[in-house]
């Protein structure tokens, strides 16, 4: 019997009666209808035995509750069977009609509108390709669901499991039905015969069963959202036009007043922010102006002390002229004290050290000298004696004058570690003393610099805290960018009112070159230009970066001169900030690269002051430009080309600032300038000393490695075709390897 025979004919073996001489089975069918088709997989108590479907999503429909039993009667196209439900089950299956296939169906449904797709009764040919899940129907009452629970089935035996698993077929045990599905679906796993097993299982059947049930959760999950949508679009479809409309509208009218309530909250929460905002830059603004005052009085406490204990300037008049002198405070007075009564203590012990030399015993034996006759030598050694014994002292013996001169050598050798002592002290005050004097030039200009009530805000974004420093046409403060919470340099520059307007002119050129050229620099050994703004008619400001610390030149007024190691290391990194320069688009001339330039963070060089830099946009073929602005820059560090004189402007290049690099290394090497040391500009240009630089000597003193002197001559070229660009010196073999000597 093949499985068609087994779903109409569920009992071959107790073939029923016909369902119009029992009414009770009738009405029990027709109750089952009506609830959705509940079903049993066995055989039910009321005799009927229904088909034995797998379980899948639900088929929506309809089911007639007349005596009739008619089924909805399909839309056009689509081929389904008229018969009576019960004629279906209890019909053959030779004489079932042709069922269409589920895709075909469903592709049908979906080109009819909404209105037209037809309603599927529950047991109609088509819901028995998408059979309900068995058991019975929650509104079924409890009587009908005794009389169609299915009794419990037997166990079969493996041997039994196994042929039906391998068969795929459907057979009976003891007059009970059973059901394979086919290989797509999931098969029942056959059961091992141990008592170990039975009680609990394999864990791999366990695994199976989780993973089923997991399966079985997912698939109805989906099952019901897609469902629901489906319903919900249905529900759309079935709306009239003029409900959607006023609902549409309704949704227009919410979205409306959602979006007025939110752009309330938005400018509310705009302003909040805006007034936090504003007492936040306030009270950030007061906290920086009062540390700006405290540090101003604690700086300005500092400078008194100092001035009692290291000294301070004076006016003193010399005829008609009146020059500047310095008066030594109570520290350096002191030194100089014990200095004295040093030297006062080694005179003493050197003029003890040759007393004590007369008093050395004689270490020569003479022979004894005849005596006249008649008298002998120690009569004549006695007169003799007699005679300088009021002027002579009596000789020490040799060890008493070796103990003496032992005491005179100690505290000659004490004298000498207590004048070294001294000398350091000194060095470290007059350290000291520079630190002074600058912080002294510093109060001064800041007395009678253009803000002197600081703190002071500035373009209601910087707070002015202190001036750094002054120069001819500018003023450098320290100052707080509150916009950005960081430390700044705010250059202020100023144009003299009695200026002509031409030179107000050339200036604010040249300050607008300097600031197009110092934008765009990007680099950790370059100070970092931030913002640019008018003040008034006659001053503007450039914000800089903040770089604490000093500049070279100020290090080597302390230090006098550097080691070649801590040299070197400056160089590697301005030759780094020159081949950055070297880079840009277009090239970058400093041009006034000198000590006071270079400024120093915890070891770290960057380079500043591009007022004097040019771009080399018109060059030659040999990467030259003309110089238009000779006689400007400071003398020591200009190579010689910049001071030729002729019909033409003369020709520089990149190699300006190699001849620079070469005098700073010098000068940190040696303490002193190679060409024209303690010389003025103005002697420098009429003496013409740099244009007669045709070699550079080397002092004895200190010394230093032949490497590092290599790298200066090469520098120092005097032609400038000779002489190295900026990127292959960056690659010079000193730079790259530590020498063999350094000091």
């Amino acid at each position: 019997m093949d499985t068609s025979e087994v779903l109409h004919h569920s009992n071959p073996g107790n073939p029923q009666p016909p369902l119009h001489a029992d009414p009770d089975r009738l009405r029990r069918l027709d109750r089952r209808i009506q609830n959705n088709g509940s079903r049993s997989q066995g055989v039910s108590q009321d005799g009927f035995d229904p088909p034995a479907l797998g379980t899948g999503p639900p088929a929506t429909g309809t089911a007639s509750s007349d005596n009739n039993m008619q089924a909805p009667v399909p839309s056009k196209g689509l081929h389904m069977s008229t018969s009576h439900p019960v004629d279906l089950l209890q019909s053959s299956p030779q004489q079932q009609p042709e069922q269409p296939q589920p895709q075909q169906y469903h592709q049908q449904q979906q080109r009819q509108p909404p209105s037209r797709r037809t309603s599927v009764s529950a047991d109609s040919p088509i819901s028995s390709m998408y059979p309900r899940a068995s058991g019975p129907s929650p509104s079924t009452t409890s009587t009908d669901s005794d009389d169609l629970q299915r009794p419990k089935q037997p166990k079969l035996s493996t041997s039994s499991q196994a042929s039906l698993m391998g068969l795929g077929s459907i057979a009976t045990a003891n007059g009970e039905q059973l059901q394979a599905t086919s290989a797509s679906s999931s098969s029942t796993q056959p059961r091992t015969s141990t008592a170990k097993q039975r009680q609990s299982g394999s864990p791999p059947a366990r695994a199976r069963k989780a993973r089923a049930a997991s399966k079985r959760r997912g698939n109805s999950a989906a099952s019901r959202t897609e469902n629901a949508r489906k319903a919900l679009t249905n529900y759309v479809y079935s709306l009239p036009l003029d409900t959607c409309r006023s609902r549409l509208l309704a949704l227009e009218q919410e979205k409306e007043e959602t979006r007025r309530t939110h752009t309330e909250e938005v400018t509310q929460l705009q302003s909040t922010l805006e007034s936090l905002r504003s007492k936040y830059r306030n009270t950030i603004v007061d906290l920086i102006m009062a540390q700006a005052q405290q540090e101003n009085r604690r700086a300005r406490d500092q400078h008194l002390l100092n001035v009692q204990r290291l000294g301070w300037a004076t006016a003193v008049r010399s005829g008609l002229s009146v020059h500047e002198a310095w008066c030594d405070g109570s520290a350096f007075k002191s030194l100089y004290t014990r200095q004295r009564e040093i030297e006062a203590r080694r005179k003493q012990l050197d003029e003890d050290k040759k007393r004590l030399q007369k008093l050395r015993p004689s270490k020569s034996k003479r022979p004894p000298r005849k005596s006249p006759e008649g008298t002998s030598s120690e009569d004549v050694g006695g007169r003799g004696s007699s005679s300088r014994g009021s002027k002579d002292k009596p000789k020490l013996t040799e060890e008493e004058y070796q103990e003496r001169l032992e005491v005179i050598a100690l505290n000659l050798s004490n004298l000498k570690s207590e004048e070294e002592s001294l000398k350091t002290q000194l060095a470290a005050l007059i350290r000291e003393r520079n630190l002074h004097v600058r912080e002294m030039k510093r109060i001064a200009d800041e007395d009678s610099a253009r803000f002197r009530g600081l703190p002071y805000r500035l373009h209601e974004r910087y707070v002015l805290m202190s001036l750094l420093g002054k120069g001819g046409f500018s003023e450098v403060y320290k100052a707080y960018d509150v916009d950005n919470c960081r430390m700044v340099a705010c250059k202020i520059h100023q144009l003299n009112p009695t200026w002509s307007d031409a030179k107000k002119a050339n200036y604010i050129k040249h300050a607008t070159r300097e600031y197009e050229i110092h934008k765009d620099l990007k680099h950790p050994r370059v100070v970092e230009l931030y913002d640019v703004f008018e003040i008034d008619a006659n001053s503007f400001c450039t914000v800089l970066e903040y770089c604490p610390g000093q500049d070279l030149d100020f290090l080597l007024k302390q230090e006098h001169r550097l080691t070649e190691r801590e040299a070197r290391n400056k160089i590697i990194q301005i030759l780094n900030a020159l081949k950055y320069l070297n880079s840009v688009e277009p090239p970058v001339i400093h041009y006034d690269l000198k000590p006071a330039n270079v400024l120093l963070t915890d070891g770290q060089v960057k380079i500043t002051d591009f007022g004097l830099s040019k771009q080399a946009k018109d060059i030659d073929e040999s990467g030259n430009m003309d110089l238009t602005s000779q006689g400007a820059g400071t003398y020591w560090y200009l190579p010689p080309e910049c001071f030729v004189v002729g019909t033409t402007p003369p020709k520089i290049s990149s190699k300006v600032d190699v001849w620079s690099v070469g005098v700073i290394f010098y000068q940190c090497l040696y303490g002193e300038k190679p060409f024209g040391h303690n010389q003025s500009q103005q002697s420098i240009l009429q003496n013409h000393t740099i244009l007669r630089a045709h070699e550079v000597k080397f002092p004895d003193k200190p010394k230093v490695s032949e490497e590092a002197k290599a790298f200066i001559r090469r520098c120092l070229t005097y032609k400038a075709e000779l002489r190295p660009d900026v990127k292959s010196l960056a690659e010079d073999i000193y730079l790259h390897r530590k020498p063999a000597r350094m000091t």
